[in-house]
């Protein structure tokens, strides 16, 4: 759904500015923001834009695996082996590592997502995934995060969660849109 629905909607809506802002919030050692950089350069709908892909986690371990960008098959299970001639190279002990083209478009940070001195230093986002994250969260501090991404978010923009996560007690601010998928 994201490659065939999410990016078309967001190329339409950013036609005028030709740029696209994705932050992947709490992403453990990387795999959804090279994902991210992965399916939009295959798309070719953002092919001479300004895409930045930000990456945050509160472990420091987490940022250390993700700005390495190498992973092993398990990680990669899902990845076609075209994808993996093109958008990776061989690493150490049987690894494989994020070529740069792909990394280029990626940058991480160390963030704790109820610091909001820290969230006020990311840019305005077209679209926030923060996938599995908020069910660890008392529901105080929640809303708190899912506020937070509200304020982070332009106009139109899609926040998008988990399977076992919903909005229904912690938020009216959004919009439910829903995908086709598979």
């Amino acid at each position: 759904p994201f490659k065939r629905e999410l990016l078309p909607m967001l190329k339409l809506s950013n036609a005028h500015s030709k740029r696209l802002r994705l932050w992947s919030a709490g992403w453990s050692s990387g795999e959804e923001p090279y994902t991210l950089a992965l399916l939009i350069s295959e798309s070719g709908l953002f092919d001479g834009w300004d895409v930045q892909i930000h990456g945050t986690d509160i472990s420091r371990r987490m940022l250390t695996a993700a700005r390495a960008a190498e992973y092993g098959s398990s990680a990669l299970r899902t990845t076609t082996p075209a994808q993996l001639a093109r958008h990776f190279e061989p690493g150490s002990a049987g690894r494989f590592k994020v070529k740069p083209a792909i990394k280029a478009s990626v940058s991480f940070g160390h963030l704790n997502l109820l610091d909001d001195a820290g969230l006020k230093l990311l840019p305005r986002m077209d679209a926030i995934f923060c996938r599995n994250v908020l069910i660890y969260l008392e529901p105080a501090a929640r809303r708190r995060v899912v506020h937070s991404f509200w304020e982070q978010l332009f106009a139109g923009g899609y926040l998008l969660l988990g399977h076992s996560e919903s909005l229904l007690t912690f938020s009216t601010d959004f919009a439910l849109v829903q995908l086709k998928g598979d």
